[in-house]
């Protein structure tokens, strides 16, 4: 998700790591990023099980342009063995529904986010929208989910993608937690379009989504 989505918040009420950090100013922070500018596990336990949740960067980052995020995340995943022994089972993407319309960022990153997983891997995301609290009514939130349904993330929920509210409460967390849990047990590990072609070649710029981003340079 986008930096100031909830992501880092997300992960301290579902795991009750008071400790780690989120942004309240109006600048990007690391949101859970190490100070080598990684991405950090956070492990817990629910309902008997072992779960590691990974932190990410926040996208639409004041400092670091999507390019430079997604190539970072991208070599911390393979250097951390996510391609092989240790794959993922699910990904949560945090999305704030307080803009009214999609712009021409948000809509290039879906775009990138389409190529990195692939249609194969729509299955096991869950779409949390966020910040429900700061809209008046429940027609405006309506609008604005049912908008996006549409016009981003339609092609995704037909192939298994699923959207709820998330409330920004531990309940909420751990109900979104449960259902990527669910989600594995019927479908197995997740498995993206972007894994497959770095396991075949290892350059990044040859992949979907690293010529989807040369064509955003360009």
């Amino acid at each position: 998700g986008v930096t100031g989505a909830g992501k880092t918040t997300f992960a301290r009420h579902v795991s009750g790591n008071t400790e780690l950090e989120v942004g309240h100013s109006i600048h990007s922070c690391n949101d859970g990023f190490t100070g080598t500018q990684e991405p950090k596990l956070v492990p817990f336990k629910l309902d008997g099980y072992e779960i590691v949740l990974i932190d990410t960067p926040g996208f639409d980052d004041d400092s670091r342009s999507d390019v430079e995020i997604l190539e970072e995340l991208a070599v911390w995943i393979a250097q951390n063995g996510h391609l092989k022994h240790k794959q993922l089972d699910g990904l949560i993407l945090l999305h704030p529904i307080t803009v009214l319309r999609a712009g021409g960022a948000e809509r290039k990153r879906t775009r990138l986010l389409k190529n990195i997983l692939g249609p194969q891997a729509y299955k096991h995301i869950v779409i949390g929208t966020t910040m429900h609290e700061h809209l008046n009514s429940e027609a405006d939130i309506a609008e604005r989910v049912d908008g996006r349904r549409q016009e981003l993330w339609g092609d995704m929920v037909a192939k298994g993608t699923k959207l709820v509210p998330h409330s920004n409460t531990k309940k909420s967390a751990e109900n979104i937690i449960k259902m990527i849990i669910q989600i594995s047990k019927e479908s197995g590990k997740l498995r993206s379009l972007l894994q497959d072609e770095l396991a075949g070649n290892p350059r990044l710029i040859e992949t979907t989504a690293g010529k989807d981003v040369k064509t955003q340079l360009e």
